[in-house]
């Protein structure tokens, strides 16, 4: 038997369930430990990180790069493409017009997986979820603990108008969104 080397693994696209890319790794792998198969040398699902403000508070979500889908790094033969579509929530490999699995290249697989690992670029997702009218509580800032009600809504600038009650007048501030839950 030849002995196996780094270059005859080849990183290919398998499509899945949505919503089930982590099943299917978790399910492969079993199965691969399970049944002492060689040839699969690791499963990634891409994903990245996303800061979300979310009532106030900040938090880091983890989200899939390209939901439905994983990459696997193997051999290509019948019998473990054949082991890998049988597998639970898998339904295919991403293949080209011959019907055969594509394998990706360094510089494609690099990019898929590096997306995931980038923590310069960190990416915002701004979640407004207050309406006009809505009695609001500012959380942060100079204005921490006054109760207001939002006037109006900025989600390309990530801020909301709230009327205040100052000295016994209502007073209009527009602040950061994620300084304001729902009362």
């Amino acid at each position: 038997m030849t002995e196996l080397t780094s270059q005859d693994y080849k990183w290919f696209v398998v499509h899945t369930q949505t919503g089930k890319e982590f099943a299917a790794k978790k399910s492969l792998e079993n199965r691969t430990r399970e049944e002492n198969v060689t040839g699969i040398k690791e499963i990634v699902v891409p994903v990245y990180h996303e800061t979300v403000y979310k009532n106030g508070k900040k938090t880091k979500i983890e989200k899939k790069s390209f939901p439905g889908y994983i990459c696997i790094q193997m051999i290509m033969d019948v019998a473990l493409k054949n082991f890998v579509k049988e597998t639970p929530y898998i339904t295919n490999f991403l293949v080209q017009g011959t019907g055969e699995p594509v394998a990706l290249s360094k510089s494609e697989i690099n990019a898929i997986v590096s997306k995931g690992q980038e923590e310069a670029t960190e990416i915002v997702s701004m979640q407004i979820d207050f309406d006009v009218g809505q009695k609001v509580l500012i959380v942060d800032g100079p204005f921490n603990n006054f109760s207001g009600t939002v006037t109006a809504v900025f989600p390309d600038k990530g801020k909301v108008n709230v009327n205040i009650e100052i000295f016994g007048r209502e007073t209009p501030v527009e602040i950061d969104y994620y300084k304001v839950k729902k009362n």
